[in-house]
């Protein structure tokens, strides 16, 4: 470290020294090029002056009395935030629209007449015309005196890389706090990139951990002037677009052959595949807790535990807005859409954790915050009354009971199997056939039995009821399976996009 600082003190000199500007003045001009070369793409600095540090990308000696010495001129070429060019401006943007629009009708008209092409002229000139306004043009060529500037020692790309460093810092700091969330949710994600994208708001782009106008301003003033990353449309390609067009295309396209992770940096997919879990798993414990319920009563049941504002309260169990990344914007300013963001990111959480660990793990997390979960309640414990700690204990044999419940009414009455009654009952004779069609053979075919009767049949000893309640429990089998899916081999498609391909 201290060699750094030996050399920041060495190299921090003045860029044009008060005594040697006379004889600088009369260098030749080899001499001076290469002084100014020496100079390009270097960070001066002018403490007080605003802004204080540029880079210097021309150095230029032009002395127009020569009564009068005039220190050289730094040139910077800068560019002006889009918000205050030609590109923000609501004139251009609502005249580019419609010459947008025009040229589209003209390029599709089988004729063209000779007013409209001169509609099209007269605002493509009107649109270069604010182009070329010195005031809303984005390169912007500033020329500075050098008196009073420093040498810092340091260039454009040290000041590019420095940039990195808060996002660094708030990628470590981020991620040392999400080791304090596996401990709440009882799983730890070997994956630490699927934990984040599950935590990560549509709103919320990396700001470098401060104002990001301060941010552009230093990249502009004292970064690379032109960096080079690559094709632009890299940054654009996965971010959701509007228009029918793109959903056109976006449609058209092929699912992969084999499981491919999406570039789409927001948990809306985690969430639209988290939203079928719970869906599942919520459908399949009320069909066995309640087996004598009817299909409307249980998808009132499912609805009221699915709902967005029951998904907030497990997710306030959690503390997931301590964890979520999002936008500090008037989106979620209202307590109610930062509720629903909460509820989404719920869904996407267990989708995270059936994606990487298993259904089981799913189920046991979406168990645990139902009803209390022990590591909650021994935080606490000491704090409880006698009434509170009667309830937790109310709520911990409930918890058991969701966990482990118990197999379906046709299942307990023959604990092994029921094939037995295929000899002497006709019907389970005939599905006997259909298993061999379908290659499946049923320990309990009683049950295969009741998928095929209707409601109309009326009750029967041999299925104990219709196949209403079932079929309930089907659709939300068939909704995972489909949207597991389409997750897994639709990766360009986003949460309405894999919503229309469900439905």
């Amino acid at each position: 470290m201290h060699q750094i600082l030996l050399y920041l003190l060495r190299c921090s000199k003045a860029l044009v020294p008060e005594e040697e500007i006379a004889n600088m003045l009369q260098w030749e001009e080899l001499e001076w090029q290469k002084y100014a070369e020496e100079c390009k793409g270097m960070i001066v600095t002018n403490p007080g002056t605003k802004p204080s540090s540029v880079r210097i990308d021309q150095l230029d000696r032009e002395q127009f009395n020569p009564d009068v010495i005039t220190f050289p001129i730094i040139v910077h070429f800068g560019i002006r935030p889009a918000q205050l060019s030609y590109a923000g401006d609501p004139q251009y943007q609502k005249l580019w629209k419609s010459y947008v629009k025009l040229r589209h009708l003209l390029a599709n008209s089988p004729k063209v007449k000779q007013t409209d092409k001169q509609k099209l002229a007269q605002r493509e000139e009107a649109l270069q015309k604010i182009r070329q306004k010195n005031t809303m043009r984005r390169e912007v060529t500033v020329e500075l005196s050098s008196q009073g500037f420093w040498k810092t020692g340091i260039r454009s790309d040290v000041c590019q890389h420095a940039m990195m460093l808060p996002v660094l810092t708030h990628h470590i700091r981020y991620h040392q706090c999400l080791m304090h969330l596996d401990k709440l949710i009882g799983y730890t994600f070997q994956d630490r990139c699927l934990l984040q994208l599950a935590m990560t708001h549509p709103s919320h782009h990396l700001n470098f951990g401060m104002n990001p106008d301060h941010a552009r301003n230093s990249l502009s003033n004292c970064g690379i002037r032109q960096p080079k990353y690559g094709d632009r449309k890299v940054h654009h390609m996965h971010m959701r677009k509007k228009g029918i067009n793109t959903l056109i295309n976006i449609m058209s396209r092929l699912g992969q052959d084999d499981p491919t992770p999406s570039r789409i940096n927001h948990n809306e997919r985690l969430e639209f595949l988290g939203d079928a879990v719970v869906e599942f798993l919520t459908s399949v414990h009320l069909y066995y807790l309640f087996p004598s319920l009817e299909e409307g009563g249980l998808a009132t049941y499912r609805t009221a535990i699915v709902q967005n504002q029951h998904l907030a309260m497990l997710a306030k169990k959690l503390e997931l807005d301590r964890f979520m990344l999002y936008a500090h914007g008037p989106d979620l300013c209202r307590e109610s859409d930062l509720r629903h963001a909460m509820a989404n990111c719920f869904e996407a959480l267990i989708g995270a954790v059936y994606l990487e660990g298993s259904l089981e793990e799913a189920k046991q997390l979406f168990g645990r915050l139902l009803f209390n979960d022990p590591v909650f309640i021994s935080i606490h414990l000491i704090f409880l009354s006698y009434t509170s700690l009667q309830k937790i204990l109310y709520q911990l044999d409930l918890r058991e009971v969701w966990l482990n419940y118990p197999l379906h009414p046709l299942q307990l009455q023959e604990p092994n199997t029921d094939r037995q009654l295929i000899e002497t009952s006709p019907v389970l004779q005939k599905l006997t056939e259909f298993e061999d069609a379908i290659g499946v053979i049923f320990t309990h075919v009683r049950l295969l039995a009741r998928a095929f009767t209707l409601r109309t049949v009326g009750f029967n000893h041999l299925t104990l009821g219709h196949n209403q309640r079932m079929e309930f429990l089907g659709d939300s089998i068939m909704q995972l399976v489909a949207t597991e899916y389409l997750f897994i081999h639709f990766p360009d498609h986003h949460e309405g996009h894999l919503t229309v391909s469900l439905y």
